[in-house]
């Protein structure tokens, strides 16, 4: 595993699965799944080392915000009728 202290600065801005998961507050087992799946933020294989751009993973949380949901059709229609009177 690529070492912290030792890091080459063409790697300064990767991140370790290892690195990533304590960072991102998940598990490595979760990271590894979702690679897998293709449904994770974007990695490099650098040999046997998986790699995590933080600039690539602020992109991916970036594409999956979500705007909040209306509680109900009342709330829609009252944003809705809000919306169009001004």
């Amino acid at each position: 595993m690529l070492d912290v202290t030792e890091r080459p600065p063409l790697f300064a801005d990767y991140l370790t699965e290892a690195e990533l998961a304590a960072e991102a507050g998940k598990s490595l087992r979760t990271l590894r799944d979702e690679r897998q799946r293709r449904i994770g933020p974007p990695f490099v294989k650098w040999g046997n080392l998986i790699l995590y751009s933080r600039d690539g993973f602020r992109e991916y949380l970036k594409s999956r915000e979500q705007a909040p949901r209306l509680r109900n059709r009342a709330e829609h229609r009252a944003t809705r009728h809000a919306e169009l009177t001004t």
